[in-house]
Order: C-alpha cells, then structure tokens, then sequence
C-alpha cells in the first residue's frame, strides 16, 4: 500500500517544525524547502510560505535567521540563473534592516580597550565599579558591532540578487 501525502500537509509540517525549531539540525534543509514553495505557482503553498518566511524575519532578534534566509533566496537565484517569480523576493523586502555606522562604533570600541589595556589599570579597577559597567559597556558595543556586520552583510546580498535581476532583465 502506496500512502499518498498531500504536498500542502507537508509544507505545513515542515513550515511549523521550522517556526517552532529554528536551531534544529535540518533546519537548513527545511528553510531550502520552503523557499523553493516560494517560486510554487499553487497560491496556498505560496501563501503558506511566505507567511512562515515572514514571522520566520519578524520573529527573530539577532539577524541570524534573516541572514540565513538572504543567503538560501541568493543560492537558489544563482542557481536558476536569475530566473525566478517575484515572491521569492518578496521576503527580502520584508527585512528591516538599520543604517550601518561602522566607523563610529570602530572609534568608541578602540577608545574602551585602549583603557582596558594597560595593566596598572585593570588592577586600580579591577574591584571597583566603573571596571565592570566598562565590560558592560565593551560587550554591548561588541553585539552592536556583530549587528551591524551581519545587517551589513544581509545588505549586500540583497542588492547583490536585485542588481543581478535587473542586469539580467536589461540583457534580455
């Protein structure tokens, strides 16, 4: 006896384990899966991936997911030559993304360590309280700087995919 599973049951399934897993071993694969429905021309396998894409993007807090996202879509385009339907990229104009400052935060992370380099003044401050809301300081500048590298590098795949669209729509 054949089963027969219905192609929407397992995009649901594999958009649910997905959403409620985001750091499972295949979660990977699963993402690929779901991006690839995203070029689908059935309209509830498309909805339904685009919406588990979406809370996938909103959801999130340190860009991880986003990036990996980014990177899949820009995969998936190089490898159909650019060929794709618009909602694939629609996740992509979904991404909000924040202006990347990396000179100022270069600045300020290389004044905190310059301090925090000598060490007669790790020892003066060693037990005091301003030591400690300087590493405070020094990590909070530190996933800022992480930030707004991955916010970067999402950027630049971004327009990457877009610009390569584009060139590839003014050829033709």
């Amino acid at each position: 006896i054949q089963l027969k599973l219905d192609e929407l049951s397992l995009l649901k399934c594999a958009c649910s384990l997905y959403l409620n897993n985001p750091n499972f071993n295949y979660a990977t694969s699963l993402l690929k899966i779901i991006i690839l429905q995203l070029n689908s021309t059935n309209s509830k396998m498309l909805r339904y991936a685009s919406n588990a894409i979406c809370t996938a993007i909103n959801d999130e807090l340190r860009l991880d997911v986003s990036l990996q996202i980014c990177q899949i879509i820009k995969q998936y385009a190089i490898d159909n030559k650019f060929n794709i339907r618009f909602t694939v990229l629609k996740p992509l104009a979904n991404l909000e993304l924040e202006d990347v400052s990396l000179s100022e935060n270069k600045k300020v992370k290389n004044k905190v360590r310059k301090t925090l380099l000598s060490r007669k003044g790790k020892k003066d401050m060693k037990d005091s309280k301003q030591y400690m809301e300087q590493l405070e300081q020094i990590s909070a500048k530190e996933t800022l700087e992480i930030k707004n590298k991955k916010n970067s590098q999402i950027l630049s795949i971004v327009f990457y995919v877009y610009l390569r669209i584009l060139k590839k729509m003014k050829i033709h």
